[in-house]
């Protein structure tokens, strides 16, 4: 085998290592359960997300998410650690993972 064909070897290979990175694959943290936009409006207005965030989440104590450019980690971060006084925790026994998965699908089709 030639020098060319190695290095042209070990160059797809690091070209497909990098494609599976980025695709989530490889290890890691499994990839995120897609979400159902329509459970997440059921879950929304059940959780006491609208108390703050408003009916539609248009914003009114707290800031509008309707149409959220956050990343779900953002989100599930904020929700479950809180920020500061304006924002209590919420664990998972008061918000499941599954319904914040929801209200986040629910969030970006808006």
């Amino acid at each position: 085998m030639s020098k060319r064909t190695i290095s042209l070897s070990l160059a797809v290979v690091v070209l497909i290592a990098l494609i599976v990175a980025a695709c989530g694959g490889g290890g890691g943290a499994a990839p995120q359960a897609q979400g159902d936009a329509r459970a997440g409006a059921q879950a929304w207005t059940a959780s006491p997300c609208a108390g703050c965030h408003g009916a539609k989440a248009e914003g009114n104590a707290g800031p509008k998410l309707a149409g959220t450019s956050l990343s779900f980690d953002q989100v599930k971060n904020t929700v479950r650690n809180g920020k500061g006084a304006a924002m209590p925790k919420f664990s998972t026994d008061q918000i499941s993972d599954q319904a914040l998965i929801d209200i986040y699908a629910w969030l970006k089709s808006m």
